[in-house]
């Protein structure tokens, strides 16, 4: 059900085409802030992280209603909790070469892993009780499509909860967390032989 979802109704070329403006704009927006930073030493990797960050959460659901510091907060966090995250499954586990170990989390990454994601749910929660407050929904992002789909699905045959969509949100945004595992020259966007293609 979710891979169906995923591939028909998110990530159709009519979707993301449908979602361009968002990506385009936080593109210029960071060149632009880049720009105005001439003759200063800046630290360019957070602001494509930033913009990376802003892009996506436009893409999944219009992006956070924060500004100033609390927005640049929120986006330090993400990057912090989401590097750590991969840090941690691939740190190894006792319980990976006796698995019944597991149950006890002798070394307390099961007890560290919830406490990271609970930071996720956190910011889940609180965008999907601000979009089900709301009326009117001008553009349909990824999560007023999942919501959508959860009202017109038969609940009873092929469940979509919240934590389904919530599950589909994490996976979203996990890709953002990988952008500092990848060669730039995978980044069209941010490759300084960039030939003006879309971003």
């Amino acid at each position: 059900m979710l891979r169906k979802i995923s591939v028909t109704q998110l990530l159709g070329n009519k979707r993301l085409e449908s979602l361009y403006a968002i990506r385009q704009g936080e593109g210029r927006q960071m060149i632009k802030n880049i720009s105005s930073m001439i003759d200063i030493p800046t630290a360019v990797h957070d602001y494509v992280n930033a913009a990376l960050f802003d892009s996506v959460t436009g893409m999944l659901w219009g992006g956070l209603s924060l500004v100033g510091d609390e927005k640049k907060q929120i986006t330090s966090e993400f990057h912090k909790l989401s590097q750590r995250i991969i840090a941690l499954c691939g740190e190894i586990s006792i319980s990976d070469f006796i698995p019944f170990l597991a149950m006890f989390d002798l070394q307390r990454k099961g007890n560290e892993m919830k406490k990271l994601m609970a930071w996720f749910d956190r910011i889940f929660e609180q965008v999907i009780e601000q979009r089900l407050q709301m009326k009117t929904v001008k553009d349909l992002d990824f999560l007023q499509v999942l919501l959508q789909c959860r009202d017109q699905v038969d609940q009873k045959n092929t469940p979509l909860s919240l934590t389904h969509i919530k599950a589909l949100l994490m996976v979203f945004l996990r890709f953002i967390s990988l952008y500092n595992f990848i060669p730039l020259h995978f980044f069209p966007c941010i490759n300084p032989n960039f030939g003006g293609e879309r971003l």
